[in-house]
């Protein structure tokens, strides 16, 4: 129940008598008022008394009961349950359990039988226990049992520590949270500025060593790690980077080589793929005795090993070459430990490399390395290739080389490999420019041909000029060898290597029993068409060119052959410089037509003997063989410094403004110098010039093509600067025709035709006729027996006699009798391969 309420008188009787109030008695009010007071302070009085032992719940308020004034009833209660009240706590006293004591005001049972000593520490071992709170205890008074962080022994204390240590810890937190809120205004603001030089500039916490979580930010981060990320990374180039980056390749295969110059020494030995930010990454070697990188495995590799969009640099590119980009297996090639040739399958996009001894070295062969889009300059090699020439056999190919430029390099590809099964290295839209040497290829054999495609080749070799010591591998044995810079070296013995399309020229074939096929190309001979003279050592080698296209004249030479239509940019005949232009090698003739009737057509089959004139008034000697017909004219020309020119009867023309003209002829070399021949007047009108005959003991058919602006005389001719040539002539033609395609279009006929030309040559009992003449005259008077059937089938001729001797019916003449003959008398025969068979006789 409530407390009971305060009495408080509520009216003053003696001012209503003061105020004369109506209806008021008249007794002694200040009395009355006394009295009331009297009572209100007594009852007052009890209120509070009672209020010091009634709470207001109407129950009994704590510590107001003390042990002492306890009813005995109840203290008989307390000891009927083995309690014994034992009064006031003192020390060194016996207390058996149950006992019941007062301390401080407190009453408490004793929870073990012990001989009491310090009182608070008998509480704190739980030998009393607390059964009622007498008067209020202050904090001091009440032990407390230090902690890990709070060292007082009792609650004033302890809150006291508390209070101090949550002051300091209050303090230090404001002031953090002032900082955190002054960086939160600060990156709010940039968050809002993004052309802040601040923006951005934060840093996600990150260790290296620490295996994160899937999930966390750290495993995010470590799947696209950053080289800058790795404690010891310098991106200035100042110090050493290689212990950072190789804990970066030992924690993942892909690392990005973020904005920076790095200096770094790494050995790759796993597949990995490495990318930079472009020309805003660079990357050389701390020492430069250690290739930057090493690619280095105990087991063959396949794909997914990847170099992407970084600079590679020397030490001081442009002024120097040193060191090397990356190598496979070893940087030095005579430290070569068993299976650095398995290191390979390698591939590079957009990456740069400048200013190396070596840009890219392949030491063991080191199979499967691509190269896309990727350029070198000013390095003594860009791209080094050997086979392995300390263990296990692999050889220098699989080098696949796509689009990029190499310019200004001292070799910009070398490749000398002496192991088979050398092929698989292609070149593909390359830009090659300014080298000393383009391409230098040793290989002593090539399963397939190595093929450039498309290459570009510009001011290298004979344009920039100049030589260059050029290494020169013996076995494991490096020496060196100065060569004239040439455009393309390709060295060695018994290989292949293959053009289509791109600018060929320069081309220096030194290797032995090998050829070069360029398809479809631009060739140029001279320097001043930017290209070069190709050229060709061993007798057993050659280069083909088919279909060139040219301004200033396809390559030409000793053993060097143009096949196919050369499509020229200047086709007029007029003048000497453009004669080379047009000729060129073309395929033996597939056919033969008789007695073409044209104005403007000639034929020179030289089956009858000829005599020179020019120089040298050489008689031909009528020769057995020839392409077409079985006799030739055998010329041998002393050609000297003074006397350098012959020409030959028979091959002269004169040409019409606009006409085009074809001129085929065959040429066998039998011995001594290589004979140059001309198609022109030795003056101003040239259709072509300084055609050579390559190979000895080989027949060429030679074409030339060109549209006369004038009226000229030409015939063919043969020079030689000082030499003595040995040749053989045969099946000389000129045709004229009204357009270009149509002289193309009888070029690529191979087609020969005789224009009436009839043949004469003396009887003989074994009669050989002059090859596909169909009129031939007999002269003499020696009977004929047999004549020649060899390559002879289909062939149908007639024999016109100038005397009486007789032809007989037998051996392989099938006649319808002896045909015994007198001048003017004629007899047709026709060839199945074997026999000759009549057709017809006339007596006239």
């Amino acid at each position: 129940m409530a407390q009971a309420p305060n009495y408080t008188p509520s009216e003053d009787f003696s001012q209503d008598e003061l105020n004369n109030a109506g209806g008021r008695s008249t007794i002694l009010t200040e009395a009355l008022d006394d009295e009331l007071s009297a009572i209100s302070t007594a009852h007052n009085a009890l209120n509070a008394n009672v209020q010091l032992n009634q709470r207001d719940d109407g129950e009994i308020r704590d510590q107001r009961v003390k042990l002492h004034t306890l009813d005995p009833v109840v203290l008989k209660l307390v000891t009927s349950f083995g309690g014994t009240i034992r009064g006031a706590w003192l020390t060194a006293t016996a207390y058996a359990i149950k006992d019941v004591v007062t301390q401080g005001g407190n009453t408490y049972v004793a929870a073990v039988a012990h001989t009491s000593g310090v009182f608070a520490t008998d509480l704190a071992a739980v030998r009393w226990v607390l059964v009622q709170v007498g008067t209020a205890t202050a904090a001091a008074g009440i032990p407390f049992s230090p902690t890990a962080t709070i060292a007082a022994t009792n609650v004033q204390a302890a809150i006291d520590e508390a209070d101090t240590e949550n002051r300091a810890l209050s303090a230090a937190a404001s002031a953090s949270a002032a900082a955190v809120n002054a960086a939160l205004v600060a990156y709010t603001a940039q968050l809002a500025n993004p052309a802040g030089a601040l923006n951005g500039a934060g840093a996600i916490a990150y260790g290296p060593t620490v295996n994160y979580a899937v999930g966390t930010i750290g495993y995010y981060e470590r799947l696209a790690p950053r080289l800058s990320a790795f404690s010891g990374a310098d991106p200035t180039g100042a110090t050493d980077s290689s212990a950072a980056i190789v804990t970066a390749v030992a924690l993942t295969r892909t690392l990005h080589i973020d904005k920076g110059t790095w200096k770094f020494n790494v050995t790759l030995p796993q597949r990995f793929l490495l990318f930079g930010d472009g020309i805003n990454t660079v990357v050389q070697a701390f020492n430069t005795a250690l290739a930057i990188f090493t690619c280095k495995s105990a087991l063959f590799w396949t794909y997914q090993a990847e170099f992407r969009d970084m600079v590679m640099s020397g030490p001081n590119p442009g002024v120097s070459k040193v060191g090397i980009g990356v190598t496979f297996g070893q940087t030095v090639p005579a430290n070569y430990v068993a299976g650095d040739e398995q290191a390979g399958n390698t591939r590079f996009f957009g990456v740069y490399g400048k200013g190396f001894d070596k840009f890219i070295q392949r030491p063991f062969g080191n199979i499967g390395v691509e190269v896309y889009g990727c350029g070198g300059q000013a390095n003594k090699y860009a791209i080094y290739s050997l086979n392995n020439k300390f263990g296990s056999v692999m050889h220098a190919g699989n080098l696949q080389v796509f689009g990029g430029e190499f310019s200004a390099n001292d070799c910009a590809i070398y490749i000398h490999n002496d192991a088979g099964g050398f092929g698989g290295v292609q070149l593909h839209g390359t830009i090659l420019e300014q080298n000393g040497i383009n391409l230098y290829c040793y290989t002593t054999n090539t399963r397939d041909p190595v093929m450039l495609g498309g290459v570009w080749n510009e001011g290298s070799g004979v344009q920039l000029g100049g030589t260059f010591a050029l290494d020169q591998w013996s076995g494991t044995t490096l020496s060196t060898t100065v060569f004239t810079n040439r455009s393309f070296i390709l060295d060695g013995a018994d290989s292949t290597w293959e053009w289509r399309g791109g600018f060929f020229c320069d081309v220096y074939l030194k290797a032995v029993r090998s050829r070069v096929m360029a398809y479809n190309v631009r060739a140029e001979d001279q320097t001043s068409f930017a290209g070069g003279p190709c050229t060709v050592d061993d007798v057993d080698s050659v280069i083909m060119v088919d279909s060139p296209e040219t301004d200033g004249g396809t390559v030409r030479g000793t053993r060097i052959l143009t096949t196919g239509i050369v499509q020229t940019k200047r086709n007029a005949i007029s003048t000497s410089a453009d004669a080379p232009c047009r000729w060129f090698h073309v395929q033996r003739r597939a056919q033969i037509l008789k007695n073409a009737r044209s104005t403007t057509a000639i034929s020179q089959k030289f089956t009858a003997s000829q005599t020179t004139t020019g120089a040298f008034a050489v008689v031909g000697t009528v020769s057995a063989g020839g392409n077409i017909y079985q006799a030739s004219n055998l010329f041998s020309v002393p050609f000297t410094l003074t006397s350098q020119f012959v020409s030959f009867p028979g091959t002269s023309i004169a040409t019409s403004a606009s006409s085009w003209y074809v001129c085929t002829f065959d040429a066998f070399r039998s011995s001594g110098g290589s004979p140059m021949f001309y198609f022109g007047d030795l003056g101003s009108n040239q259709l072509g010039a300084a055609m050579t005959v390559p190979e000895v003991g080989r027949w060429y058919t030679i074409g030339m093509i060109g549209q006369a602006s004038g009226v000229a005389t030409l015939s063919l001719s043969a020079g030689n600067v000082a030499a003595t040539c040995d040749f053989l002539l045969s099946a000389f033609q000129v045709q004229a025709f009204a357009t270009r395609h149509e002289a193309q279009a009888f070029l690529a006929s191979r087609t020969y035709l005789e224009v009436g030309v009839v043949d004469t040559l003396p009887s003989a009992a074994a009669l050989t006729l002059p090859f596909a003449s169909p009129v031939v005259k007999v002269s003499g008077t020696t009977s004929i027996t047999s004549i020649s059937a060899t390559n002879r089938a289909g062939d149908v001729v007639t024999l016109i006699f100038s005397g009486a001797l007789t032809v007989t019916d037998g051996s392989n003449l099938v006649l319808a009798g002896n045909f015994v003959t007198t001048a003017d008398d004629t007899i047709t025969l026709a060839c199945d391969g074997s026999n000759w068979w009549e057709v017809a006789r006339s007596v006239n």
